[in-house]
């Protein structure tokens, strides 16, 4: 349930003073609390108070705490305060991390961008505190063991399968090509749009990756040949613009596909840059204004008139986090113990981006939704279609696939008063629901375990009642639980309930406790491979946060590591750290060959740290890197019989295609390559090659060819991705040598 702005209000901000030498800014959102008034729980965040982030974050928490806060399940009410700790850097999220330790938050908030939640994953994993952050990158959950990093909308293969599926909507069988703009792997994982759009039906004409952004007048060259129907694209702000504007100015004029279309740098230069020339632009998001659901309008109109300015995707995001939190909350409890369980169960919850289900999601993911939509003529997205659990629907507000109930009128356009049919009073003893999370127990007690939620305005039908009537029994989901009597209003004569007798009292959990020893204690709190693929021959840096995590300052030791293939074997200095203080260090290696290694960065190697009994067990630090080759080129390509593939762009052709065969062409050599994996394909395993001609019926769906170039010579490989008729798609690769 929304609350009307006037009864909420926005709570004070307060300030709280620098904390780490003024690299950090500390503010405090809270209600004036009276004597004897609601515990205070803190919410930690990891981005400015006044960004758009933070302001959805104010929002959902003043609305919160105007209806008297969070109600526990023991019964105790607790108002929520935040501590806002500003961090763009793996550095200063570590450090700002300690700093809301220090002040006892109960959750932290962030970061939302996905490169700098990856920078920081030890950190943020090893922090004891449930993390809700809106980066979007899928490796963030799959990596997380220990399930305390939670994520306040979709990941971002949601919006890679949202935009297959509107692509393979649009009518006429569209000529569909992808660009991946860079970097290769996006949010830890490989993005693969192309996979994406044949699991939807739709075979891509051709798939772009640039690797060099010198290289982006070729990638429109070769597009604007292509001349696709429909243009997926990936990847920065910058070279997005770029590469549209040379598109329109060659005459294309087919659909630009860009995933970030709603950021504002990206519509402030299509508006000011292109204006109308711009054509046909469509994006994927997890929030748009426009999105017709009543939390949705509510939300953007409280916003607006708090604020004064119109929200963004992570507004939304943060906002249903402290729906989320509270929740879990009420649920479970008010330790950081108590959230992680309530994030990992909590059903149904309706937001602002649609409907969290976190229990029907592996453990971190709370949602599977995004939105469609077109860029106008004013640069502003306008609505298309929803990606619900996989499948689009309308944007047509209320229930899925409802009527559209509410109306926001156009400046100066008159509407008519809809017609509303009055509900029918239930008859018998029925509850509605007041507050806007009402916990369903096993019991009738703050014992007993919840099972689920109803939420504000559910109409109950009671079938029973402890006996002095402060719990009531109730259906739920098949069978029936308890809820509170006091978070209800009562309706009908109670006397004809049956009196239920209670169900026994669960036997709590042992609390665990805990010792500090003083001593030093050396950890290393991130680290991070730079490039994030190492080049085989050229020298690559691992950085490392290294911190004093004991009660006594440390000496003077060494940080080393040794690297493969080779054994390279590489050491820097690590200087006396004072109590809580970290520092970055670096070891440069250069190693030659190929493979996925594994290494262990090993932390005062020598022991010239007192770190106590315990300290020297978590010196070690694994480091995971892939050395290769680097690439020359790479694609897909659809080809036709009778064409030919110049793999180098040099003029000198390598591939040919009858329908019946794959030849290699003057002096290219071709073989197929059995039982290796594509995806983890070395250049050191491109051997053996010899041979220019190779049948269809070799080359199934998945089969990888080796290939050398003619006349540079250099090593390659391509997959075969399927047929079209005679014409055969492949994915290809050239190594530098």
């Amino acid at each position: 349930m929304m609350r009307d702005l006037e009864e909420c209000g926005m709570a004070r901000i307060r300030s709280v003073g620098a904390v780490l030498a003024g690299i950090l800014l500390c503010l405090a959102l809270s209600t004036a609390l009276a004597q004897g008034g609601p515990e205070v729980l803190r919410l930690g965040l990891l981005t400015a108070a006044d960004s758009q982030a933070g302001r959805g974050t104010q929002l959902a928490m003043a609305e919160i705490n105007s209806l008297g806060g969070v109600t526990g399940p023991d019964g105790t009410v607790y108002s929520l305060e935040l501590l806002s700790v500003p961090a763009e850097s793996a550095e200063q999220v570590r450090a700002g991390l300690e700093a809301l330790q220090e002040r006892e938050v109960l959750v932290v908030l962030g970061p939302d961008d996905t490169s700098l939640a990856l920078a920081s994953f030890n950190v943020l994993r090893s922090a004891g505190l449930p993390v809700l952050t809106a980066a979007t990158g899928d490796a963030l959950t799959i990596a997380d063991t220990a399930d305390v990093i939670f994520r306040s909308r979709a990941p971002e293969q949601t919006y890679v399968n949202a935009m297959a599926a509107f692509v393979a909507a649009q009518p006429g069988n569209p000529g569909v090509a992808t660009a991946d703009l860079g970097p290769a792997v996006t949010g830890g994982r490989l993005l693969d749009l192309p996979a994406a759009l044949r699991e939807a039906g739709v075979t891509p004409l051709s798939s772009f990756q640039l690797n060099d952004p010198a290289n982006l007048a070729t990638l429109a060259a070769d597009t604007l040949a292509l001349n696709p129907d429909i243009f997926v694209v990936w990847g920065e702000v910058e070279a997005a613009v770029e590469l549209l504007a040379s598109l329109r100015s060659g005459g294309w004029e087919g659909g630009y596909f860009y995933r970030d279309a709603a950021n504002p740098a990206f519509r402030s230069a299509v508006r000011e840059g292109l204006g109308p020339a711009a054509g046909q632009i469509w994006g994927v998001n997890n929030w748009v204004p426009g999105v017709r659901n009543f939390v949705s309008d509510d939300f953007l109109q409280r916003y607006v008139v708090t604020f004064g300015e119109v929200p963004d995707e992570l507004s939304a995001a943060y906002y249903d986090a402290v729906y989320l939190i509270a929740g879990a909350i009420e649920a479970h409890g008010a330790d950081p113990g108590d959230v992680r369980r309530g994030l990992q169960t909590l059903e149904e919850y309706e937001g602002v981006q649609g409907i969290f289900s976190p229990a029907q999601f592996v453990i971190g993911e709370t949602i599977n939704a995004a939105v469609l939509f077109e860029l106008n003529l004013y640069a502003a997205p306008q609505v298309q279609s929803l990606f619900v659990d996989g499948a689009l629907r309308q944007n047509t507000g209320g229930e899925p696939g409802g009527e559209l109930v509410r109306v926001t009128p156009v400046p100066g356009t008159p509407t008519a008063t809809p017609t509303i049919t009055p509900t029918p009073t239930p008859e018998g003893v029925y509850a509605i629901v007041t507050t806007y999370r009402l916990n369903v127990r096993t019991g009738p007690g703050m014992d007993y375990d919840v099972i689920g939620q109803y939420k504000v305005d559910d109409v109950l039908r009671p079938v029973g009642a402890s006996a002095d009537f402060s719990w009531l029994v109730v259906p739920f989901r098949g069978t029936t639980g308890w809820v509170a009597a006091y978070l209800v209003d009562l309706h009908g004569d109670l006397n004809t309930l049956p009196v239920v007798a209670p169900p026994p009292t669960p036997t709590p959990a042992p609390t665990a406790t805990s010792t500090i020893s003083p001593f030093a204690d050396l950890v290393i709190d991130a680290a991070a491979v730079e490039p994030a693929r190492p080049v085989s021959g050229q020298p690559f840096t691992v950085r490392a946060t290294v911190r004093n995590a004991g009660n006594v300052p440390s000496v003077d030791t060494a940080l080393a590591a040794t690297f493969q293939p080779g054994d390279v074997y590489v050491s820097t200095a690590v200087p006396a750290l004072a109590p809580g203080q970290a520092i970055q260090v670096m070891v440069t290696p250069t190693v030659t060959g190929s493979g996925l290694h594994t290494v262990q960065l090993v932390l005062d190697l020598n022991n010239l740290v007192n770190e106590g009994p315990e300290g020297e067990a978590n010196n070690l630090y694994p480091v995971t890197y892939e050395l290769d080759h680097g690439l020359l080129r790479t694609g897909t390509m659809l080809i036709n019989p009778g064409q030919q593939h110049d793999l180098m762009g040099a003029g000198t052709t390598n591939l040919g295609w009858d329908g019946s065969a794959l030849t290699g062409l003057n002096g290219a050599q071709i073989a197929v390559l059995p039982g290796l994996n594509w995806m983890a394909l070395q250049y050191e395993q491109l051997t053996g090659i010899v041979g220019a001609f190779i049948p269809r019926a070799s080359l199934p769906s998945g089969t990888v060819v080796g290939l050398i170039t003619a006349p540079e010579g250099y090593r390659g490989a391509l997959r075969i991705d399927g047929y079209v008729g005679d014409a055969v798609q492949y994915t290809y690769r050239i190594y530098a040598p």
